[in-house]
């Protein structure tokens, strides 16, 4: 039978010096190990120590006195080094756990492996229970694909990325909060991210709040502005109840004949229904336009959306002898946004153009031109050119001021709504003026744009 061999020799297989060592008190051992140290370094054994002068014997004295010191010293300064370093760590915990914001790390399989106290206060748990958990176990469900999205992109690019999504505290309250991750590596080389939160639901409130007024102001100019289209919506609606009514009097005039001719009938039915059709066209588009509701945001096409502000203001062009020229840019990607403030917002700049070119002498040529097309940065850029008087330097100071207004019955609203509108879309909103030239108002989209409260957008 084989007996386990020892890995450490026993002392009895040692030299006799190494086994004074082994046996020996540890004060007895360390002076020995001070002896042979003092021995490598300044060639002196015992036995010549003996045999030393006395003024050998003070020198090397005082040699030893002197590395004594410099031991000291050298002491202290790891000492005080030592001090120094616990303040520093403490001051680092005490930032660390203290900070306004909340820190994280977490791995690569979404393990919270560290968390200060904010994050701890933040979610309602003790920091060893928060420990335990998964980073995602607080996300909310509908933000979860959004979040790991997120992750996925943070490990593949390993830039640092942000975003805005909404979380669960222990008991189930939501919040929002504005979350910034880096990736980094951990003790053992394994990739984890840096995650620092910040609550924002306190800022969500006041934007959402701000839109919901934003979205009620916005209702009471469009109402205010399909007042001032009444008498061309009017005529727009006058025009098919005048066809419907004189096909309706065709129709019984041939009925009443002996032989009515049923195709020639059929016809003039026919065309009363197109009159019909049209005239409800323009009702349910009014109706839309004026109607209140809640922001909502989906995917809407571009030239669509400008051909139907064309169709509710098309009354205005011929009695001011307008030209109407459109410029619209096919296969344009589409955006995502509310269309009725957009259409407010498209409204809004034609009857100004409509406006400014009433003022020109009569004969003079009145042209209104409408564009679309991608910007270099892929942006949506529609256009409203005109041919009026342009706006003068003072002017250009205050136009997009609120309640400044140019005309005797403005309300000097319309254009600031408008600027607020494209803005809350993540737009931009511009003009350009050579005064006794003209004016072109402009605003840009984001094409594709989504946030959290968005639906079906592209």
């Amino acid at each position: 039978m084989n007996r386990r061999t020892d890995k450490h020799p026993t002392a009895a297989g040692l030299s006799s010096d190494m086994r004074g060592l082994v046996q020996a008190d540890p004060e007895t051992r360390l002076h020995r190990q001070a002896e042979a140290i003092l021995q490598e370094k300044t060639g002196y054994s015992s036995e010549r120590l003996k045999s030393l002068s006395p003024e050998e014997q003070k020198e090397l004295f005082h040699e030893l006195h002197v590395h004594q010191i410099e031991l000291e010293l050298q002491n202290e300064e790891l000492r005080q080094a030592q001090q120094a370093l616990e303040v520093e760590k403490a001051r680092y915990f005490d930032l660390y756990d203290l900070a306004p914001v909340s820190y994280f790390t977490v791995s690569k399989k979404d393990l919270i492996q560290q968390a200060n106290l904010t994050a701890a206060t933040l979610f309602g748990l003790p920091r060893r229970t928060l420990l335990t958990k998964l980073f995602s176990y607080f996300v909310l469900n509908e933000d979860l694909s959004l979040y790991y999205a997120f992750c996925k992109q943070l490990f593949e690019s390993n830039k640092q990325q942000a975003i805005e999504l909404r979380m669960l505290n222990n008991e189930g309250a939501q919040f929002w909060v504005y979350l910034e991750a880096i990736t980094a590596q951990d003790v053992d080389g394994a990739p984890t991210l840096r995650i620092t939160l910040s609550n924002i639901t306190e800022r969500i409130r006041l934007e959402q709040q701000d839109k919901a007024h934003l979205s009620e102001l916005a209702h009471v100019t469009r109402l205010g502005l399909m007042g001032e289209m009444a008498s061309g919506i009017a005529h727009e609606i006058n025009q098919p109840l005048a066809a419907i009514s004189g096909y309706t009097q065709a129709s019984l005039n041939l009925i009443n004949t002996e032989n009515p001719d049923q195709a020639k009938l059929a016809d003039i039915l026919a065309k009363t229904q197109q009159q019909a059709l049209r005239m409800g066209k323009v009702i349910h588009r009014m109706r839309k336009f004026i109607k209140s509701q809640p922001t909502r945001r989906s995917t809407a096409e571009v030239n669509p959306l400008i051909r139907n502000c064309i169709d509710l203001c098309v009354a205005e062009f011929k009695p001011n002898d307008i030209e109407l020229t459109l410029e619209l840019e096919n296969n344009l990607p589409c955006f995502c946004v509310d269309a009725i403030q957009i259409e407010q917002v498209l409204i809004n700049l034609i009857r100004n153009g409509v406006d400014s070119l009433r003022t020109l002498p009569a004969g003079q040529p009145r042209r209104l031109t409408i564009r679309s097309r991608l910007t270099p940065n892929n942006n949506i850029q529609i256009e409203v050119e005109d041919n009026g008087p342009g706006i003068n330097e003072d002017q250009k100071q205050k136009i997009l001021t609120p309640f400044y207004t140019t005309k005797a019955d403005g309300t000097g609203m319309g254009l600031s709504i408008s600027r607020s509108l494209i803005e809350a879309h993540e737009g931009a909103f511009h003009f350009d003026s050579a005064y006794g030239k003209g004016a072109t108002f402009y605003f840009t989209l984001p094409i594709g744009k989504k946030d959290i409260s968005a639906e079906g957008c592209c």
